[in-house]
């Protein structure tokens, strides 16, 4: 600058009243008083500059113009620190009227929110569980109403020759209705009432389990039963209904069989020959196969929901086709050359029914526990893959204090002591952090404004780290990051984990979070990718270039990602530990970051896939009551085909044959409808799927009921058969 002139100083307090104030150096008389917490030599202060600091105190000494000024200190922050308002024109009254008249509190950072509505808002739009745990126990229901009604009619069935002689004595169809409806009520109420028992102590075991082995998915111990008289009245007069009308349905088939069928027993071999259920059945399934063909995949609440459908309408139809292809087995009156096999299949359609439900049975636990498990994802193992949700990255760094020296050069980097050289092999990714709500899944409210992190795009499209789920019509994978820098207007392009998106934010790709900024202005993000599960789960990603414009008051970087060789990473963590503990640092692995969410994410599965253990026992129950059934009833038949000549390998191989049939129906339905309704959690972009979990699920399912059918047929030819055959 040159000089222009010089300005006799008078030493008015409006003079001095232009230099700002300055804790511990303008607010003192003296100044050997002085403090301003920077080092001064005060013995040099002499007598002259005493009275020159009475006179003019920290008047200006030197005028710029203000076109100067911005060029030289202008920042994000603004460029001016103070406004002059002539005397002549305004008094100080009028002054301050007119600006408390003017002035918005946001613009000067004041921020006025319904915390307790905010509040109320979040967790009334918080993830169900209720609604959760509705929908799957919706089959173990099925499969319970199922099994009941079975039950229930082979206690009919036992005792067709006693209904047959009370209404060959007398009594109505409708009054031994009544009375078999009258004990199904007795029995109902008791299943009822150890229902809502059986409720409330799962629900016990749930929280223990929580607050104990399973405290890492919510991280405390305060829980709470919260249990209402009116919600156990509602869920044990509901079962109690649904199974009295199970049982109503059962009764109505006793009135179009014949007094003499029922006492001789012979209603028991007829069966329906009306083929309704082949039509029905194709619709259904030609329904869930539209539905898998027109939808995309992608992890969205409305796709997860139609799969979950397509899969629900898939077990359906096959089991109607199942039924059918019973009876049409039964009613077969070609000619065929007599086996083992067909004669144990043509056996299971004599009780189409029967065997239809215990197919239904099997397949709706089996449903359950692939569908829940094909969700289980298991600890990442590629965590040094680029793609992978760790980056490729080894350390995830965040601090409570801002870092503001640029860890990306050396000399930023050694005035936090931190001595690493460039040929080190270890980089550092700085990222600025906007605080917020967290969107993770360690939160189940809905999140209205998560924390906002500003990276560098271009760092990671060079590296290929992450995967997306799913992005925004007009960009692909590889342009994603390059669209972070775009400037689109009053827009601010943004990314998340695909399932913040869905389940924290409860949004979709392509919708708009709206931001309070620091001038109370509105910030408009719009959500245009969706990674796979990365270390980023509960924030939002913005670019840099867009992060200092629209939160200028965030200053330095909280978090910071480092990639290091392995053989390196332990060292780093110990150096980093040391060298910003004064910062409020957590350094954690990035698998170990991935592995804590993925921890609550198995343990809710795992809450979930009791339900479905719950359906699998009623269901292999269903499948072996069926099975005993069956063979005590067959003992005359089998007595016979000894005495004709048949060895005992054969006929336990027919019998084997037999129910092999059905249990690998329902095994075979039930996980083909299983996978169809997670297809889009199976079709995710980076998700392994845990194929030792439904291996090692499938196996105990099959051991089991091998176990039911070879026990069945050992006790089928156990003991003397003489009696049986003599009743035959």
């Amino acid at each position: 600058f040159k000089i222009r002139s010089i300005i006799p100083l008078r030493g008015s307090q409006a003079e001095k009243d232009l230099t700002p104030k300055f804790p511990g150096l303008t607010d003192v008389d003296n100044c050997r008083d002085w403090d301003p917490a920077i080092p001064i030599d005060l013995d040099a202060i002499r007598d002259t500059d005493e009275s020159y600091w009475e006179d003019y105190a920290s008047i200006p000494k030197a005028r710029i113009s203000i076109n100067a000024a911005r060029k030289l200190w202008s920042s994000r922050f603004g460029a001016l620190t103070a406004l002059r308002f002539s005397a002549d024109k305004y008094s100080k009254e009028t002054l301050e009227d007119r600006l408390l008249d003017n002035l918005d509190p946001q613009s000067l950072g004041f921020r006025f929110r319904p915390v307790r509505e905010q509040a109320m808002a979040a967790s009334g739009q918080s993830i169900d569980f209720g609604q959760l745990f509705l929908g799957l126990s919706f089959f173990l229901m099925l499969a319970a109403l199922i099994l009941a009604a079975l039950l229930f009619v082979l206690g009919i069935e036992q005792r067709t020759t006693e209904i047959g002689t009370l209404r060959a004595i007398g009594y109505s169809t409708k009054s031994v209705r009544s009375i078999l409806m009258i004990e199904g009520m007795i029995l109902s109420s008791i299943g009822a009432i150890i229902g809502v028992l059986g409720g409330i102590l799962y629900n016990l075991l749930t929280l223990q389990a929580l607050a104990t082995f399973w405290i890492g998915a919510i991280g405390t111990k305060h829980l709470l039963v919260h249990t209402t008289f009116s919600s156990l009245c509602i869920g044990g007069f509901a079962g109690w209904v649904t199974a009295l009308a199970a049982m109503w349905i059962t009764l109505r088939g006793q009135a179009t069989k014949t007094i003499r069928d029922l006492q001789q027993s012979t209603a028991l071999l007829q069966t329906s020959k009306k083929a309704w259920q082949l039509p029905i059945g194709l619709i259904l399934i030609i329904a869930a196969v539209i539905i898998v063909f027109l939808i995309h995949p992608a992890q969205d609440r409305n796709a997860a929901g139609a799969f979950w459908g397509a899969g629900s309408m898939m077990l359906l139809g096959s089991l109607l086709l199942t039924h059918y292809r019973f009876n049409r087995i039964l009613h077969d009156r070609g000619l065929w050359q007599i086996d083992i096999v067909k004669l144990g299949r043509r056996a299971t359609a004599r009780r189409s029914s029967r065997s239809t439900a215990a197919v239904a049975l099997l397949a709706l636990g089996v449903f359950i526990v692939v569908a829940v498990g094909a969700n289980r994802r298991s600890t990442l193992k590629n965590a040094e893959d680029r793609a992978s949700g760790t980056g490729g990255f080894a350390l995830y760094v965040e601090t409570t204090l801002p870092v503001r020296e640029n860890i990306l050069e050396i000399s930023g980097r050694s005035s936090l002591g931190l001595e690493i050289k460039r040929d080190d092999d270890i980089q550092f990714v700085p990222i600025r952090l906007r605080k917020g709500a967290d969107a993770s899944c360690l939160n189940l409210n809905r999140i209205m404004q998560p924390k906002v992190m500003g990276i560098y795009p271009e760092g990671f499209e060079e590296r290929g780290s992450f995967t997306f789920a799913a992005t925004v019509p007009e960009l692909s994978g590889d342009d994603i990051w390059k669209a972070l820098n775009e400037d689109t207007g009053d827009v601010i392009p943004a990314i998340a984990d695909q399932g913040v998106i869905v389940w924290g934010l409860q949004m979709s790709i392509g919708d708009t979070l709206l931001y309070t900024g620091d001038s109370g202005e509105t910030i408009k993000l719009r959500l245009i990718g969706g990674l796979v599960s990365s270390v980023f789960q509960g924030a939002v990603l913005i670019s840099q270039h867009h992060f200092t414009r629209a939160f200028p008051s965030v200053t330095g970087t909280n978090v910071i990602l480092i990639d290091a060789p392995q053989e390196k990473t332990e060292a780093t963590q110990k150096l980093l530990s040391r060298t910003m503990a004064n910062l409020g640092v957590k350094i954690e692995t990035t698998s170990g970051r991935l592995a804590g969410f993925l921890v609550i994410e198995n343990t809710y599965l795992s809450i979930f896939l009791a339900l479905g253990g719950l359906a699998l026992v009623v269901g292999t129950m269903g499948l072996g009551v069926l099975i005993f059934r069956n063979v005590m009833e067959r003992r005359s038949e089998l007595a016979l085909l000894r005495a004709v000549g048949y060895d005992e390998i054969i006929i336990r191989r027919m019998l084997i044959a037999e129910n092999l049939s059905i249990f690998i129906s329902g095994t075979f339905i039930g996980t083909v409808s299983a996978i169809l309704a997670v297809m889009p959690a199976l079709m995710a972009p980076g998700t392994q799927i845990p194929y030792t979990y439904l291996v090692i699920t499938l196996l105990v399912i099959i051991t089991t009921g091998l176990i039911w059918i070879i026990s069945a047929a050992r006790l089928a030819l156990k003991g003397n058969l003489m009696p049986a055959l003599r009743n035959e």
